[in-house]
């Protein structure tokens, strides 16, 4: 600390004492203001000391002599609790003027000074440190001064003994005086930056791997999203975190979800399978896969904590496998599995009836292989499958049983829609320019009872499309028809072979359909 002149603490001490003899209130307060100053100044000065004992002796009567000897023992006192107070803090103190200018420095033993006191005593800011450093505390003793407020800034010093961290706070103390103290904060910046340095590493291996970490809270809002679901899914964590979780789960899934957020909160530390459609920020969803975990209870998570990962691309293949399974190759149309599978979910869901089953054959379909090739067949099939399928309504189950045989399945359709629908069916392919003869053998049947087996409907129906494939050989049509040429942008070469078109049989439509 500065070693005070004898004289200057003698002037300072009789202005206190004058002041403290002040009847205004304000004033007595002012000169303990001053005197707790002057006790902060004197930690550990001999010469202080000294000078006390000087004004002491120089008493001239006995009230002054008493009111002198109050005096000292208040502020023997006063030094005493100061010093052991200062003495215990990891501070080190600087007094400043509104100049900037160091008057006084109080540190203890544990703390030692980066300079010696006589290298910045009445020296500016400026001079003792460097430029970044000294804007950052002029400024900060110029703030104290117009707002009274305090002010805190952090700095870094290169010391013999490596780089160190400080933090200092500045408080005004007198109408031109400013109280700086400065801690040594290098153990604590050392570790926040170690923490620091494990926190970026590890967000950015989450950012990296492929799933991503969600925490739901009891109430459903999300507590907290891993940084990659912006990779992901377009959300920025910020986006997310604070909102309802629910909002971003596609509705028909929100159903099923929430019934596994109920089990989990009924068990702790309970685990869940979970899959569901996720809301991008595009609006559109993505199938998601994960596990939900019950870690209320844990003081780290005190939520649902969600592991999932993006699962679109393997949901899709999977669909594209369902499909191929349930789907005839050529045609796209349902295959035989499919039209089972169709005829257990209506009879499952109560069936809207009446529903009529159409069976359906290309007549002699083996002479178009025989004749134009396997090529030409498959052409043949893809149009009578285009021809069918425009046809019949969008919902109506229209399947490729295989070979030449279709199936349709037409709910809410007595059997004057189904009749109507057989026409249809012959006008549409009489629509079609010809090239190759083919005919359709079409046999339905009519079911009007919700307990009938929905196979055996169809097994009427197949036998009537037999019988009436029959009578078409043997020229006794009785369900009739057209005579159905298909066209193709090919004739294959045929050499001197002549092809003749010929009418295969005439249909009347006013006849009377067969009875079903």
């Amino acid at each position: 600390m500065e070693n005070l002149e004898v004289r200057q603490v003698s002037d300072e001490y009789r202005e206190i004492t004058e002041l403290i003899a002040s009847p205004d209130i304000e004033v007595r307060k002012l000169a303990a203001r001053n005197l707790a100053k002057l006790a902060l100044r004197a930690v550990e000065s001999e010469q202080d000391s000294k000078a006390l004992s000087g004004l002491l002796s120089g008493a001239e009567d006995d009230n002054d002599r008493g009111m002198l000897d109050q005096i000292e023992l208040d502020l023997s006192q006063s030094h005493e609790r100061y010093r052991r107070t200062i003495m215990g803090m990891p501070d080190t103190m600087f007094f400043l003027d509104r100049d900037s200018i160091f008057r006084g420095c109080v540190t203890s033993d544990l703390v030692p000074l980066a300079i010696a006191e006589e290298e910045f005593i009445g020296k500016t800011i400026e001079d003792v440190m460097p430029p970044e450093i000294a804007e950052q505390g002029r400024n900060a003793i110029n703030n104290v001064f117009e707002n009274d407020e305090l002010q805190i800034f952090e700095y870094q010093l290169d010391m013999p003994d490596g780089l160190q961290f400080f933090e200092m706070r500045i408080v005004r103390i007198g109408s031109d005086e400013v109280l700086g103290m400065a801690r040594n904060i290098t153990d604590h910046k050392l570790l926040e930056n170690e923490l620091q340095a494990k926190h970026d590493r590890l967000e950015s291996m989450i950012f990296n791997i492929s799933d991503v970490i969600g925490i739901i809270g009891i109430d459903g809002t999300m507590q907290y999203i891993s940084p990659n679901v912006e990779k992901f899914f377009g959300w920025k964590p910020d986006d997310l975190i604070g909102t309802d979780g629910w909002l971003i789960i596609h509705p028909d899934d929100l159903e099923n979800l929430k019934k596994d957020f109920i089990d989990l909160l009924a068990n702790s530390d309970a685990d869940k399978k979970v899959e569901f459609r996720y809301k991008c920020k595009d609006g559109s969803y993505r199938y998601i896969s994960g596990t939900a975990s019950n870690l209320i209870d844990s003081p780290l998570v005190g939520g649902i904590l969600l592991n999932y990962h993006d699962i679109s691309e393997r949901k899709q293949l999977e669909e594209e496998i369902f499909k191929l399974t349930l789907h005839d190759e050529l045609t796209g149309l349902g295959n035989r599995r499919y039209l089972q599978q169709r005829m257990n979910e209506i009879e499952l869901s109560g069936r809207r009836h009446p529903i009529s089953i159409l069976s359906i054959d290309i007549t002699d379909f083996k002479q178009v292989n025989d004749i134009f090739g396997h090529a030409a067949g498959d052409r043949v099939l893809k149009e009578v499958a285009k021809v069918l399928r425009e046809t019949l309504r969008p919902d109506d189950c229209l399947v490729r049983m295989g070979g030449d045989e279709f199936v349709a399945v037409i709910e809410h359709a007595n059997e004057e829609i189904a009749e109507s629908v057989v026409a249809r069916i012959h006008l549409r392919m009489a629509e079609v320019s010809a090239m190759y003869p083919v005919k359709l053998s079409i046999g339905f049947a009519t079911s009007h009872d919700r307990l009938d087996n929905l196979d055996e409907i169809y097994s009427i129906a197949d036998t009537r499309m037999y019988g009436h494939k029959r009578t078409q050989k043997t020229g006794k049509d009785l369900l009739n028809g057209y005579d159905i040429l298909l066209s193709f942008d090919f004739i294959p070469d045929l050499g001197n072979v002549t092809v003749k078109v010929v009418p295969l049989f005439i249909i009347d439509l006013n006849d009377t359909l067969p009875p079903t």
